[in-house]
């Protein structure tokens, strides 16, 4: 099933992940729920794909919950259903996740496509204190940038953009 992931094969590896999961002796049914979910997702069918992602968050068992939350905030998101992604992405972000500033910075673009840019400023600056070595702080630094330009605060977006761009990438 992955393999047909790596090949691009998106649709069969969903048709594939379906069929593990009517087989009931495989068990690691969360996991499979969200990896269905990314098949789905990288064909277009978003809505499809939140309903595994949503089902993967509802397993108990599943060890990695945060992954599903990921999963279900970007095909809302994709939807244009932001509110929704934006407690998708919260969840994500607090739900055993050991690297939540990714998660955060999705939930900043929510908040800025809901017209909150305040509340996107709050939440970039956090993801940036929680980033890590494999955190793209780039990109949080220009999300900061975006939301401190739709909060109409033109010379702090400069700094943000700034700092985004510092390492000359």
């Amino acid at each position: 099933m992955a393999r047909l992931m790596h090949l691009g094969m998106y649709a069969e590896a969903a048709e594939a992940y379906a069929a593990a999961l009517n087989d009931g002796t495989y068990g690691k049914r969360g996991a499979l729920l969200t990896n269905r979910g990314k098949a789905l997702a990288a064909v277009g069918d978003y809505t499809t794909a939140a309903q595994a992602f949503s089902a993967a968050t509802q397993d108990a068992s599943y060890a990695t919950p945060f992954k599903a939350y990921l999963g279900l905030g970007n095909a809302l998101f994709q939807s244009g259903d932001y509110a929704n992604a934006g407690t998708a992405f919260r969840q994500a972000a607090t739900t055993r996740n050991p690297a939540p500033a990714a998660a955060l910075g999705e939930l900043g673009r929510c908040f800025i496509k809901l017209g909150r840019p305040a509340d996107a400023v709050e939440t970039y600056r956090t993801a940036i204190d929680f980033a890590g070595p494999r955190d793209d702080t780039r990109a949080l630094n220009a999300g900061m940038g975006q939301a401190l330009s739709a909060a109409g605060r033109p010379s702090d977006a400069l700094d943000a953009f700034n700092a985004a761009t510092a390492d000359g990438i």
